[in-house]
């Protein structure tokens, strides 16, 4: 309704707008409803009313990896990247934590190994193992560089951190990839 709203030319209603359009395409994103998930990135757009800056871009970057266009999704978050200074600071923003996880997939689908390493490391430096997409990226890309005992580090602190939180479906998935990594 509030976006329904804004396009009547309700300006007062956009923050109301940027919050329920970004909350539907991030539903539409974990539901993996990709055309639902690019209205409500549009709709969020043209509320010029983002709930947190770049939130837009990182919901568009998810967007384009799940329908493969890493190049498009690399665009997205390289202009979001924590500057080289902070890379290695736990004191990085949402925002550029969402645009290393982000441009850790990007670089995967490009095929950019090392750019891949280097993202993934410095967002496990700050999330561990509870990003369990990015431990398989992660260690998907160390197993293509022949670092088997890297990639299954990765795993094996993915799989601690399923274990401590409880999940065992995202345990027994990172177990599976762990044998998938062993020699």
């Amino acid at each position: 309704h509030a976006t329904l709203a804004l396009e009547l030319g309700d300006t007062a209603i956009a923050p109301l707008a940027g919050q329920s359009s970004s909350a539907a395409a991030r539903d539409a994103l974990d539901r993996f409803a990709l055309d639902a998930a690019r209205r409500w990135i549009d709709a969020l757009r043209a509320t010029a009313c983002e709930p947190e800056p770049g939130l837009a871009d990182g919901l568009e970057a998810e967007l384009r990896i799940a329908l493969g266009d890493f190049a498009g999704a690399e665009d997205l978050v390289r202009a979001h990247l924590p500057a080289p200074a902070s890379r290695d600071r736990r004191d990085v923003g949402a925002v550029e934590l969402r645009a290393l996880l982000g441009g850790t997939e990007s670089a995967f689908g490009l095929g950019d190994l090392d750019c891949t390493i280097e993202r993934g490391e410095q967002a496990r430096a700050i999330v561990g193992g509870t990003d369990y997409a990015l431990a398989r990226t992660l260690a998907d890309a160390y197993a293509r560089r022949d670092r088997f005992d890297a990639a299954l580090a990765v795993i094996d602190e993915a799989i601690a951190a399923a274990r401590a939180a409880g999940h065992a479906s995202a345990q027994a998935r990172l177990t599976a990839e762990g044998a998938r990594h062993a020699v």
